[in-house]
This record gives C-alpha cells, sequence and structure tokens, in this order.
C-alpha cells in the first residue's frame, strides 16, 4: 500500500509538472515576456545594488592608493619624536612613516668664506644662491612623484638632487650654461636655519657634497594634497629635493640640535581603512589621531580631510542617482502583471473547460500557479547570473569605453548582496503568486450573476480609489514635510553634503511615488470620461465617432486598457527629460563659468610678470594673472585671491551671475580704487554682519603683521573662475571654506606674493580660439588651457571610473522605460485586437471595409495617445520643475550659479512622434492578421 500511495504522489506531481511545461512551451511569447518583466526588475535591483557596493570599494582603494598621505604629525616636545614613530609603526592601521626634513640649500657656496654675507650679497657678480631643500627619505618619492612634471627622472639615488626648474634657471644665471639632466653639480645643506638677523654663511652651518648629479628637473603640478598642504607653493617651486640618506645620523643630530624637526607623514593600510566604505575613511584616521593623542599628549595632526570629503560626497550623488532606475522597475512590474492577466485572459476556454470536467477549483489554481512560480524562478536565476555581467560593465558606461582589465577586476570583487537578494526573490515569488491567486479566484467564479458581478467590481473598484487616494495624501504630506526640511538645510549652503544628498533622494523617491500615484488616478478618471465624449469625436471622426465611442465605452476588449501604461511612459518621459535637459544647460553654463574667461590658462608656478610671454600670442585681448595666498578669518582658513579688479571687470564672465552687470563694475571699480579693500561672500557678510564699508581684520597674512585691517568693497555669492566664495571646491582647487577678493597690487607689494600657476585671458574678436590655445600650449610653463576637468586630479575620477553621472542614469531610464513600455502596449494591443475579431467580422458583413476598421482603431488610440499626452505635461511639467527648484542636492554638487529650469523643446516633441508613430505601427502586423481570415469561420467561432 505505501508503495501504491508513493507512486500515485509521484505520478500527481509529476502530472503537475509537465502540464505546466507543456503550457509554458505552448505560450513562448508570453512566458518569455513574463520572464523579461521579472529578470528587468530584479536584475536592476540586485545588479545596481552590487555595482553600487563593488564601486565604493574599488574607488576607495584607488583613492587611497593615489593619496600620498593621510596624516602629518608634529610635536612640542621633540625628544618624544622616536617614540612618536615608534607607536605609529606599531600601530595595526599604520603602513609606514616617512620623517621628512625640510631646510635651505645652497649653490656656489662650497668656495665661500664662512663670513660672506648673503642678505644682501656681498659679491653679486659671483653671488650664491639660496633655495629651499627638501630632505626626504628614498621611499618617500614613489608617494610624491605623481604631483611633479620631471624632465629627466624622479627616481632619486644617493648623491643624485632633483631641482626645481625655478631653481634651475637662477643656477643657470650663475654659472652661464643650462642646467640639464644628467650634469655634475655642487651643493650645500643648511643643517640651521638662519634667524632674524643672521646674514652670514657660518650661520647656516653648511654641510657641502660635491659632484652630485641632476637626476632630474621638476615642476610641481599644483593639487589638493598632504605634501602640497605642509610645503607651500613658492616653498615647491623654487627647491630642491635630496636624499635623507646622503646625511650622516650625526649631521641630523645637529639639525635637531638646532631646532629642525622633520615632519612625520604616515600612510595607513588601504584595506584597512576602506573596510567599513567611503564615509567611515575619515572616522578611522580621527580614532588613530585621537588614540596618538592620549598616548602622547604632546602630538598635534593634521588629516588630510578635504580629498576625502569630497570624495564621500561625489559618490554619494552618484550613488543616490540610482533611485532614477525605480522608474524602469515600475515599468517591468506593469510588464509583468500586464502578460499574468493576459495569460489568463487566453486561458479562461480551457479553466472553464477543466472545471466541467470535475476539475477542483484548487487543483486549477494549483496547475496555473506552478507554471508561474516556474516562470518567476526562471527570471530571478537569470537575474542572478546576469548582474554579475552587467553590474561590471556598469564601469564602462562610466569611463566611455570598454576595460577587459576592470571588467575582470569587478566581476572578481564583486560583494554579493545576499541579504537583498533572498528579500528580492521572496518578495517578488509572493507577489507573484498572491496576484495570479486573485486573478484567479476573479475568472473561475463565473457562476456569479452578473448584478452580484458589477456590484462586486464596484465595490472592488471603490476599494482601489480609496487605497490610492490614501496613499497620495500619505505620499504628499511626506513630500511636502521633507521638502521643507530640505530646504531649511540648503537655504544657506551651496556645497551639499551627504545627508542632504540622501534626503534628497528621499524627496525625489516620493515624487516617483506621486507620479505613478496620480498616473493611476488619472486613468480611473479617463476610463470614466472617455466613452463619454461623443460630441467631441463628432467634430474630429464624423460617421466612425459612433464606433469610436462604443470601442472606449466597452469594458471587454477596448484599448483603454494600455492607458495606465501610456500615462505612466508619458509622464516619466517629460519629468525625466526636463531634469536632464535642465542638469545639462546648468553643467554647460558652469563649465563655461568656471573657465573665468575665454581662456582659462594654467601653468606651472611663475612669477605674476609671465603675463607678458601669455599677451604676446597673436590674438590676446588681455590677460590678468590670479595671485593667490592664504590667511585665517576669525578660526578658519581662507584663500586670498589678488586680482586686478579693472581688467577682471571686463574679461571675467560676470554675465553669467544673476548679480548685475553694473553693481560687479562699481564693486570692482571700488576695490582698485583701495588697497585695503576686499570682497568677501554672502555667507560670510550674514556670518558676521558685514555690510558694504565694515571692517575686519584677516590673520596670518605672509610677511603682514599678525592682524590686518580690511574694508568690505563688496559682496558675492561667486566669482568667474573660481566658484563659489563660501565652501570647499576641490574641483577648482579651492580647498578652503571660504575666498577672498583683494586688489593684485596689495598682494604684491604689502605681502611679496608675486608667483601664480593661473591666468584669464579675453581673446579679440577676430581670434581664432584653437589657434591661440594650441600657441599657448607651445609655451615652455603652460600645462593646459580651458582645461574640460578644471583640476586633473580632481577626486571625482576616481567616481567616473565606475560610476557614471546623473544624465547617463536619466539616459538609461529613458531608453529602458520606453522599450519596457512599448513592449506592453504592443502586447496588449495584439491581444485586445485578438479579441475583438468576431466583432470586427460582424462589422465587416454589415458593409465596414477593412480599411474603414483601420482608421476606427487609429482613431482610439489616437484618443488614447492624445490623453496621455496631456495628463502627461499636467502631472510631470509640474513635478519637474518642482524636482529642479526644491531638490538641487540630488543633481549636483555645488550650487555655484542659480540653477534654473529648462524645458527640453526637442526630447518631448521627438517622444509624442515616436510614441504615436510606435503604437499606431505595432497594430499592423493584428490588422494583416484579421485582413487575411475567413469571416465566416470567425463568425463561427
Amino acid at each position: 500500500m505505501r508503495t501504491v500511495r508513493i507512486i500515485v504522489i509521484d505520478m500527481s506531481a509529476k502530472f503537475y509538472f509537465n502540464t505546466a511545461m507543456r503550457n509554458i512551451a505552448n505560450g513562448k511569447k508570453q512566458s518569455l515576456l513574463y520572464i523579461l518583466g521579472i529578470f528587468l526588475s530584479v536584475t536592476l535591483l540586485i545588479s545596481l545594488r552590487l555595482w553600487s557596493s563593488t564601486a565604493e570599494d574599488l574607488a576607495a582603494r584607488d583613492f587611497l592608493t593615489d593619496q600620498d598621505f593621510e596624516l602629518k604629525i608634529t610635536t612640542y616636545m621633540p625628544d618624544r619624536i622616536p617614540f612618536i614613530l615608534d607607536w605609529l609603526d606599531n600601530d595595526p592601521i599604520v603602513q609606514k612613516t616617512y620623517e621628512m626634513y625640510y631646510n635651505l640649500a645652497c649653490f656656489n657656496a662650497e668656495e665661500k668664506d664662512p663670513d660672506y654675507i648673503f642678505d644682501p650679497q656681498e659679491d653679486p657678480n659671483d653671488p650664491i644662491s639660496i633655495t629651499a631643500l627638501g630632505l626626504w627619505p628614498k621611499d618617500s618619492l614613489d608617494r610624491i612623484e605623481s604631483q611633479f612634471s620631471v624632465r629627466g627622472s624622479f627616481d632619486l639615488q644617493p648623491s643624485e638632487v632633483l631641482i626645481s626648474e625655478y631653481e634651475a634657471k637662477e643656477i643657470e644665471g650663475i654659472v652661464g650654461y643650462a642646467i640639464e639632466p644628467g650634469m655634475k653639480i655642487n651643493i650645500s645643506i643648511a643643517r640651521r636655519s638662519p634667524e632674524l638677523g643672521e646674514v652670514r654663511l657660518f650661520h647656516m652651518e653648511l654641510r657641502h657634497f660635491y659632484n652630485v648629479t641632476v637626476k632630474g628637473i621638476y615642476r610641481p603640478i599644483p593639487t589638493i594634497s598632504m605634501l602640497q598642504k605642509t610645503f607651500s607653493a613658492s616653498f615647491l617651486r623654487d627647491s630642491v629635493i635630496f636624499l635623507r640618506e646622503n646625511i650622516m645620523d650625526l649631521d641630523i643630530l645637529q639639525m635637531r640640535a638646532n631646532g629642525i624637526e622633520p615632519a612625520i607623514m604616515v600612510k595607513t593600510k588601504i584595506d584597512e581603512l576602506k573596510k567599513n566604505g567611503i564615509g567611515e575613511i575619515l572616522n578611522i584616521l580621527e580614532d588613530l589621531a585621537d588614540r596618538l593623542k592620549i598616548a602622547y599628549q604632546s602630538s598635534q595632526y593634521i588629516i588630510l580631510d578635504t580629498p576625502t570629503i569630497e570624495l564621500q560626497q561625489s559618490y554619494s550623488l552618484a550613488q543616490t542617482a540610482i533611485v532614477f532606475m525605480v522608474p524602469v522597475i515600475a515599468s517591468s512590474i506593469i510588464l509583468t502583471i500586464f502578460t499574468t492577466n493576459i495569460v489568463i485572459e487566453k486561458r479562461k476556454g480551457q479553466l472553464y473547460t477543466i472545471k466541467d470536467r470535475g476539475g477542483q477549483n484548487w487543483q486549477i489554481i494549483g496547475l496555473i500557479l506552478l507554471e508561474f512560480l516556474i516562470l518567476t524562478l526562471i527570471g530571478i536565476l537569470l537575474s542572478i547570473a546576469a548582474s554579475f555581467i552587467i553590474a561590471s560593465l556598469i564601469p564602462s558606461i562610466a569611463s566611455g569605453s570598454f576595460s577587459g582589465a576592470v571588467f575582470r577586476e569587478f566581476i572578481t570583487k564583486v560583494k554579493f548582496p545576499y541579504t537583498l537578494t533572498l528579500y528580492t526573490t521572496v518578495s517578488v515569488l509572493l507577489i507573484s503568486s498572491l496576484f495570479v491567486l486573485l486573478k484567479l479566484r476573479m475568472v473561475l467564479q463565473n457562476n456569479v450573476e452578473e448584478k452580484q458581478k458589477q456590484t462586486r467590481e464596484r465595490i472592488q473598484k471603490l476599494g482601489v480609489i480609496i487605497t490610492i487616494s490614501g496613499l497620495l495624501v500619505l505620499t504628499l504630506i511626506y513630500l511636502i514635510y521633507n521638502t521643507i526640511q530640505n530646504q531649511r538645510d540648503i537655504v544657506d549652503v551651496y556645497n551639499f553634503d551627504i545627508y542632504q544628498s540622501q534626503q534628497s533622494m528621499m524627496i525625489f523617491l516620493s515624487i516617483i511615488l506621486l507620479i505613478i500615484l496620480l498616473a493611476i488616478i488619472a486613468t480611473l478618471f479617463s476610463n470614466n470620461i472617455l466613452g463619454k465624449l461623443k460630441w467631441v469625436y463628432d467634430r474630429f471622426f464624423l460617421n466612425k465617432s459612433f464606433f469610436v465611442t462604443n470601442s472606449l465605452k466597452n469594458s471587454k476588449s477596448k484599448l483603454t486598457s494600455i492607458l495606465i501604461i501610456l500615462i505612466i511612459i508619458s509622464c516619466f518621459n517629460v519629468f525625466t527629460l526636463n531634469i536632464y535637459a535642465t542638469i545639462k544647460a546648468n553643467e554647460q553654463a558652469e563649465q563655461y563659468y568656471k573657465n573665468g574667461a575665454d581662456l582659462r590658462i594654467h601653468t606651472s608656478y611663475v612669477e605674476s610678470t609671465y603675463d607678458t610671454n601669455i599677451s604676446a600670442i597673436d590674438g590676446i585681448d588681455e590677460i590678468m594673472p590670479v595671485l593667490k595666498t592664504e590667511g585665517k578669518l576669525i578660526y578658519n582658513r581662507v584663500t586670498v585671491y589678488g586680482i586686478d579688479p579693472i581688467v577682471y571687470s571686463r574679461i571675467g564672465r560676470w554675465d553669467s551671475v544673476s548679480t548685475n552687470q553694473d553693481v560687479v563694475n562699481n564693486m570692482l571699480h571700488d576695490l582698485n580704487q583701495s588697497d585695503k579693500g576686499v570682497i568677501i561672500s554672502d555667507y560670510v557678510s550674514e556670518r558676521l554682519n558685514l555690510t558694504l564699508g565694515s571692517t575686519f581684520t584677516i590673520a596670518d597674512l605672509p610677511y603682514g603683521s599678525a592682524y590686518e585691517a580690511f574694508e568690505v568693497k563688496g559682496i558675492i555669492h561667486s566669482a568667474p573662475g573660481l566658484g563659489l566664495a563660501y565652501g570647499i571646491n576641490i574641483e577648482l582647487n579651492q580647498p578652503n571654506q571660504e575666498f577672498l577678493l583683494v586688489n593684485e597690487r596689495t598682494l604684491r607689494e604689502d605681502y611679496l606674493v608675486t608667483d601664480t600657476n593661473l591666468f584669464f585671458a579675453k581673446l579679440k574678436d577676430d581670434a581664432d580660439k584653437n589657434k591661440v590655445s594650441e600657441d599657448l600650449l607651445n609655451l615652455e610653463n603652460v600645462i593646459s588651457v580651458n582645461p574640460e576637468v578644471v583640476n586633473e586630479n580632481f577626486v571625482g575620477k576616481y567616481i567616473r571610473n565606475y560610476i557614471p553621472d546623473v544624465k547617463t542614469f536619466l539616459l538609461i531610464q529613458i531608453l529602458l522605460m520606453n522599450t519596457v513600455g512599448l513592449i506592453i502596449i504592443g502586447n496588449n494591443i495584439e491581444f485586445i485586437l485578438k479579441q475583438r475579431d468576431q466583432s470586427n467580422a460582424i462589422l465587416n458583413t454589415i458593409g465596414n471595409s477593412n480599411r474603414s476598421l483601420i482608421q476606427i482603431i487609429f482613431a482610439e488610440l489616437l484618443v488614447i495617445e492624445i490623453t496621455s499626452i496631456i495628463i502627461a505635461f499636467i502631472v510631470g511639467l509640474p513635478l519637474s520643475v518642482y524636482s529642479v527648484h526644491f531638490n538641487r542636492p540630488i543633481f549636483t554638487n555645488h550650487n555655484i550659479l542659480a540653477y534654473n529650469f529648462k524645458m527640453d523643446v526637442i526630447g518631448i516633441p521627438i517622444f509624442i512622434i515616436a510614441i504615436l508613430a510606435i503604437s499606431l505601427l505595432v497594430t499592423i502586423p493584428s490588422l494583416v492578421r484579421f485582413s487575411k481570415q475567413n469571416i465566416s469561420i470567425m463568425l463561427r467561432k
């Protein structure tokens, strides 16, 4: 008996499985579409999460690998240095420590008398050249090499020296011949720094080195690094690099006895820093610094936090862009629902036959449910497999070209989201099963009287309306509340942080949900109203209006069933295309503004008088060097820019700012009239309660008094070429929270700032911009002209390698959503028109031609599409305006210019024409099929 029972159960299970597989094979098209819906939604969820976590890990690794050092340690108790070094070297997250000494070096001093006076030069005909000295260990050079452009080699060995271009030219003026890599030279190293009033050579306690090889001649590349945070631009521009290994320990002891202490640079272990993600890098570094402070209270530290903060924000903006894929996921879910509905509707006759022959409801439900469970599992398994490939291909989209190395690295280092995958799988299985069960229950209750059925449908419709209305109210409350909160957070903020980006992501999600809910409500309203507009159809469709009205009224096989997907994709197209156009227009305006003038010229560090070399290029009208130094305003470090106010007012792109040009001219004119005038940011004005004419002090200016008084001559939000007057912007090499504009002659004459690496230039009216740029690049010290990325070492490059920008996500959304939408529309139109075969055949028997039939169907589709387009503008346009004005942190990091809304006057009409054309084209196969069938056979069916 046991054996027989087992066989019966096995046969029963086998019967169900075989029947399900046979039904799947017989309905290949619908099965594939169902799998496609599951595949797209699940793949997007898993692959985006998989890619996001892996991209974060790899971006953090690349960033930390290129970062020279993370911490700088000093102490006011020099005798503690050996103990601090030992403590650091034994800390589990420290990879290496470097002792970097800095002082002075001399050339042409080896034969001079110790009493020789170097300030002023005792013998101008045979002077000494004094320069800054970087006395650094050999293993530190690999960490800083990328910050220098070198002629020769940076691979320094003992008895070799690296010389800056500036110092090489100075030596050339002494010896009378050009200094080139490979030459031999004598160098003298100071073991003591002369104090004020000490001007003789013996004050330096020189140590001479003879026949030292010039290994390379370098120029520093301006960037934000710990090296350039520690050593000033003038130090790096006029300097030499000599290996610590050249110096005996006795010399080091002598230097330390003279008060020359090293800067301790710390490089930490990459895996330890990035183990908890980009957001925790600074916390781990601060924890290390705090532990050191507890162990040695005399220690002082500086963390290179600015690039890391910028990396976090850039990654956050890119990560939140994933939200733009939500409409595609929603469209995929609709595809699954519509396909399920079509499959069950097509099988109604089969289900009724099984039921009439004694089949129980649970048996029928089990049979169909098993079929859909198999399809769902196939879709999920394919999604999991494909997610590895898709996640690894996304960096190719980000970089613009396929890289096999990046693909292999990505696919081998993916961090698979097991929890998300489990929850997604269970949720998809449950939701799809629940929908199948509800649909089957409605179909199998065929013995219910028509009146009861109508009553039930009204109750169901009322339930849907109440549910949707409730969700709509809750979504609106959530949206309004969070928008108010977000506006409070960003009202005086122009550099958005991670929190603001994530808060904006939630607002954007609520807007997406709002669009879907409004689309559903609009669909319900349209379904009730479209069949009652015969008076409208009479005006446009004439004698066809009767048939169009009846088709729109008919509860069965009416084309308005595609209205919901048409409204949804139309709303999202209007919404997304407007946002895309806005982002693109604002990025272009911002890029134009970042250049500062017709030409933005980056050079190595040169004297500001280098502007004469640039102005000699044919086609250049005016040129302005931008001087730069630092000071302190209250507790904050500020960048102080020296500009020629009159030239800047003429060549600066102030017309991109909302400020009136006359206001700008007057402000810069006033600055030109004052040696102690300053232009400040609107943020500083509000924070310190400063107005025009107010005075305040700036501390720590080079060669200045402890505090220097300045008078406010203007208040700005941003400045051309320099960006926001308040807020860190590493992309523009602005590491401080704010900058000030002063007269360039003030910096030159009062604070001896004369070198620069940035010039703004205006072209003559008839000049060829490309030709001028080419001529400029031929100049020896010019690095770049109008670069696409202002700061080539901007941390955003680590994001761009793996993560597409916002515009790319929007384009992918538009492409995928429209593809899915058109599949749904085509599939449903085919199904609906097939359901109409018999009614269309009847119309043919009473004199309707196939041409007339086509006109009726096209008219009906036209009504539906025009309705969806009108609703799309009513819903999508206001919400896109709302999103741009109240949700900026999800679109941009820095609000340098006013963020203006721009309607896509090209993309939206193209979409409207395309959707009309394609939806009409997909009806042709069904109409051709109908025209080839025998009418009498269709009538008998």
